[in-house]
């Protein structure tokens, strides 16, 4: 979130020193209006758009981790009973799965190829280890991640990696549709 508001802040300072100027000049030019008047209107304008703008895609963000989120508690409660009692790794549940498929229609979109891992303890300490992602194909390493991962108790978390962070070719297509993911979990509980 944090994030979201400092993008925010950033693009509204970009806004109003070089954007709205450049607006402000042509309209000087052509209509022969006071420029600090058209320049505050545009500055405010092109920022209440912006924020709009960001909002939308703070919430479609959020609604999208929330249904992740569903999923993967779906999945908990279905084996919840298979799982030893205590803190272990096996409750720290994650969902791999691939998003979008590289088209020169689709890139305009904003939907490039993406791996996302969804993360959800289930226990009731922190977990502080590494997590290693391999990605398989025709039962073949085509190639692994390895990241630092902490996660707190009941926690959920959302990640993405890039299909060549993991030796895949996105433009295979073949490749991108039939490839698979595994998982393992290192570290301890604190």
């Amino acid at each position: 979130m944090e994030e979201n508001i400092f993008a925010f802040i950033i693009l509204s300072m970009f806004i109003v020193i070089f954007i709205a100027p450049i607006i402000s000049l042509f309209i000087w030019l052509i209509f022969k209006k006071h420029f600090l008047i058209i320049w505050a209107f545009s500055s405010v304008g092109l920022v209440l758009f912006a924020f709009v703008v960001i909002t939308i895609i703070v919430l479609a963000d959020s609604h999208e981790d929330k249904v992740n989120e569903e999923d993967v508690d779906e999945v908990y409660e279905e084996m919840e009973a298979q799982l030893p009692e205590g803190d272990v790794v096996e409750k720290i549940f994650i969902q791999i799965k691939q998003v979008g498929k590289h088209t020169y229609l689709r890139r305009a979109r904003g939907t490039l190829p993406r791996v996302d891992y969804n993360t959800k303890n289930y226990n009731d300490k922190d977990f502080k280890g590494t997590i290693i992602i391999y990605a398989t194909y025709k039962g073949e390493l085509v190639g692994k991640k390895e990241e630092d991962f902490e996660i707190d108790a009941g926690e959920y978390q959302s990640n993405s990696l890039e299909p060549k962070e993991l030796d895949i070719n996105a433009h295979d297509q073949d490749l991108w549709e039939n490839v698979e993911f595994e998982h393992e979990i290192r570290g301890d509980f604190e």
